[in-house]
């Protein structure tokens, strides 16, 4: 879906061009911050299939990763130490009509259908991390002395803690309501924009205590605390960032669409 034109407003960004040419679709552009096309059978190709600028002008493909055409031109490396992103390039790709997922032009709804949908496990997988960091942190705490106390009885220490326990359970909360909503087939899309901005919010923020906690050693590799920070720091990012997360929700709860 994204692209280095932009990947927040795909709907106008997407530059990626499909041509019809009898039974088939010849596609060229690119593709930017893919995970795992180096390793996948097959894509979802979103392209243009249209002069409509917008949504209405979006088509979604599946290709096989072997067709001509299709290629993996770099690994882009980011915060991540072992997950990473691709950058792919398609050279007058031809994919059968067939493989058209949906209607011709009518793709924007499958990629914002899978977006509202990816955001509940997306914001549920930022939870594990807080969760235990807190728990390090408690332990931690609890057998570190300074000034000749615990840090487990400094007030500071305590209010980070409790901090930490407000953060989570708020983002818990958050992500059980939209996985119920979106179980029961009722309306989410809310619900999952506020889960993934409230829980990657959240953890980053806790993670972010943890380390001040732990002091020097927080900072260090001898701890997981310091790759938590970083996989968290993009995951404000990843799936939408906060503001159009905010912007979604701004737009159901008073009406209207993105200016």
């Amino acid at each position: 879906l994204t692209e280095p034109s932009g990947g927040s407003d795909p709907a106008r960004a997407i530059q990626t061009r499909g041509i019809k040419d009898g039974s088939e679709w010849i596609l060229s552009g690119s593709k930017l911050y893919i995970s795992g096309a180096d390793k996948a059978d097959y894509a979802l190709i979103f392209a243009r299939t249209s002069d409509d600028p917008g949504r209405n002008g979006v088509t979604a493909f599946i290709v096989d990763t072997d067709t001509p055409g299709f290629h993996v031109r770099r690994v882009v490396h980011t915060l991540r130490a072992t997950h990473y992103a691709t950058e792919l390039q398609f050279d007058e790709m031809r994919v059968p009509e067939e493989n058209i997922l949906g209607e011709v032009n009518g793709g924007f709804a499958i990629a914002n259908d899978r977006l509202s949908r990816q955001r509940i496990p997306y914001a549920a997988g930022c939870i594990g991390p807080a969760i235990r960091a807190q728990e390090m942190s408690i332990d931690w705490a609890k057998s570190r002395e300074t000034f000749g106390s615990p840090l487990a009885e400094k007030q500071a220490i305590q209010w980070m803690v409790v901090d930490n326990e407000i953060d989570i359970r708020h983002a818990r909360y958050c992500v059980l309501e939209a996985a119920q909503k979106a179980d029961s087939r009722e309306p989410f899309r809310t619900e999952a924009a506020m889960a993934k901005l409230v829980a990657t919010e959240a953890s980053s923020r806790v993670i972010d205590r943890c380390i001040q906690i732990h002091g020097g050693v927080g900072v260090t590799k001898d701890l997981p605390l310091e790759r938590w920070y970083r996989e968290l720091r993009i995951r404000r990012v990843g799936e939408g960032p906060s503001e159009v997360q905010r912007l979604i929700m701004a737009r159901d709860i008073l009406g209207g669409s993105f200016k």
